[in-house]
């Protein structure tokens, strides 16, 4: 049983080193064919975003099996009213974390900034993967695919949680290093709705609100 576990973990390893590469060679391919039209340039990388969310959805194509007709009913919809309120007490965490952080750090999240300048450049392809592709992308990585190594479910949240906030500021450095705890709030949140739901609908859809939320708070202020 524990070799069933270790495997687990290893191809949850391997899962990530793919997604990684996968990223990585798309992008490298994508500069390297130096695109100068800018609309063409967003279509191009949203495709290859398509593309890899697509391999990562065959890949867990059974745990999706008969999730969307359980959420188009009234045990569905309370599963969804549930998350929403798991979802708030995950980002009420996340914002007084960062009204704590912004007062010794005086700078907002690497990765914040990072996506703010994806929104700037490259609007279409940031708006579309923000909000639709990379909530399922990283709901498979952070919550599906390692709830399958634990027995444990608090463990479990508490894992996808930390490992959801250290993938949001593992390019950073110093101080910056911090924000890993808005992350991790936020990460607990859906990990735990996934946990007790059943469904990574579920999480994903509170996950694409979150993202959707947060875009209009950058476009709008």
């Amino acid at each position: 049983m524990k070799e069933n576990k270790w495997i687990k973990a290893l191809l949850w390893l391997l899962l990530i080193c793919f997604y990684i590469f996968i990223n990585i060679m798309f992008g490298s391919i994508i500069k390297s064919l130096n695109i100068k039209n800018h609309l063409l340039l967003n279509t191009v990388y949203i495709i290859s975003e398509i593309i890899i969310t697509g391999i990562l959805v065959y890949l867990y194509r059974n745990d999706f099996k008969g999730k969307f007709k359980e959420l188009n009913s009234k045990e569905g919809n309370k599963k969804i009213t549930s998350s929403i309120k798991i979802w708030l007490l995950g980002l009420l965490g996340m914002v007084i974390f960062n009204i704590f952080l912004s007062t010794i750090i005086k700078d907002i999240a690497e990765n914040e900034s990072l996506n703010r300048d994806t929104l700037k450049d490259l609007s279409f392809y940031a708006y579309t993967t923000m909000i639709i592709l990379t909530p399922i992308c990283e709901e498979i990585i952070f919550r599906l695919s390692p709830s399958k190594m634990f027995n444990n479910k608090y463990i479990y949240i508490i894992f996808s949680g930390l490992m959801f906030g250290f993938a949001h500021v593992f390019l950073s450095s110093g101080i910056q290093m911090l924000y890993i705890l808005p992350y991790t709030s936020l990460g607990i949140a859906f990990s735990s709705i996934y946990a007790n739901k059943q469904n990574i609908l579920c999480s994903i859809l509170m996950h694409s609100l979150h993202n959707l939320i947060c875009i209009l708070i950058i476009v709008l202020i």
